[in-house]
């Protein structure tokens, strides 16, 4: 009986030990301290891009709906030459506003007319939109989103 206890507290201590092991490791990681750097490649701080989106789920071609008066923000990584010259494509077609901030990196993209309840839209952004010092962007982007759909009550 002597050697089942025994045997017993020895697997309860190991269990035990086991578990302090997992859970120091989940907390700390195995990279022994040391904080692993993220690159993210897509990002070139010498080339003009879009580098986010206001709602960010845009930038992360998440799905999302929208309301039908949702103002929109493209920040790029330079700044940007006008509004009339942030070339914007949009499927389907819709009247938009384009204002640029003070500091001339972001456009914010309004509807003049509510977008269309039930709508989805697709904004190209091209690669002529022209930023400051005679350049343009390096390639094309796309964002998708959606505005609800409202049928009444």
């Amino acid at each position: 009986m002597n050697k089942i206890k025994s045997t017993k507290g020895a697997l309860i201590g190991f269990i035990v030990l086991l578990g302090a092991l997992l859970i120091a490791i989940f907390n700390f990681g195995l990279g022994g301290g040391k904080p692993v750097e993220i690159v993210d490649n897509q990002i070139d701080p010498s080339t003009p891009q879009l580098i986010s989106t206001n709602p960010p789920e845009l930038f992360q071609k998440k799905p999302m709906v929208f309301p039908p008066d949702q103002i929109l923000e493209l920040n790029f990584n330079a700044e940007l030459e006008n509004g009339p010259e942030t070339k914007l494509i949009f499927d389907p077609p819709a009247e938009v506003k384009v204002d640029i901030t003070n500091d001339g990196k972001t456009a914010k993209i309004s509807p003049v007319q509510p977008w269309r309840l039930g709508q989805g839209y697709t904004i190209t952004i091209k690669p002529e939109t022209k930023i400051k010092g005679g350049k343009t962007l390096d390639k094309e982007f796309t964002v998708h989103f959606n505005i609800i759909n409202y049928s009444g009550i």
